[in-house]
């Protein structure tokens, strides 16, 4: 190979690779906003069943699922996305789901009382244990009460999360 061959094959694999980071950057930066975008219209989800919550009395509740063990399975971003086409089949189609957190979901279920949102936890825990290999989740469940707000639940989740945890 001759030298002037060498440096443009030395340039073609410096060009090529500035344009793969670039195109991870971007990809990166798309990924952040469609969480950003996720995250919002759980956030305006939840606020929605607090309100019919209190106007009605209707229960309601939230799922708060973390996930571990995905580095055992395919990767972090594959095992997340298997959870959450799994969980997708297994909800109800007036139920709202979302990707909260890198290994979180957080799951509405409308119009269900606690003992059955307890009931549902646990089935989706099972079916996540069965359905993606390596997965593991924790679901704490907090009902969704008249005359809650939304910083209400989000706090309680959180207490109720680890509890969850510790218990795990």
């Amino acid at each position: 190979m001759s030298d002037e061959s060498a440096r443009f094959s030395d340039a073609v694999a410096l060009a090529t690779a500035d344009e793969n980071a670039l195109l991870r950057q971007s990809l990166a930066g798309a990924f952040s906003l469609a969480a950003e975008a996720e995250a919002a219209a759980f956030r305006r989800e939840l606020t929605r069943v607090v309100a019919q919550a209190a106007r009605h009395g209707t229960p309601a509740a939230l799922l708060d699922i973390r996930l571990t063990g995905l580095s055992e399975a395919p990767g972090v971003e594959s095992g997340a996305r298997a959870v959450a086409e799994l969980l997708a089949e297994l909800i109800r189609a007036t139920d709202f789901l979302a990707r909260t957190g890198e290994c979180r979901f957080g799951l509405l279920l409308d119009h269900l009382d606690q003992d059955s949102a307890i009931d549902a936890a646990d089935r989706l825990v099972r079916c996540i244990t069965v359905g993606v290999p390596g997965a593991r989740a924790v679901i704490a469940v907090t009902g969704i009460l008249a005359g809650d707000s939304v910083a209400d639940v989000l706090a309680r989740a959180e207490r109720n999360m680890a509890a969850a945890q510790a218990e795990a």
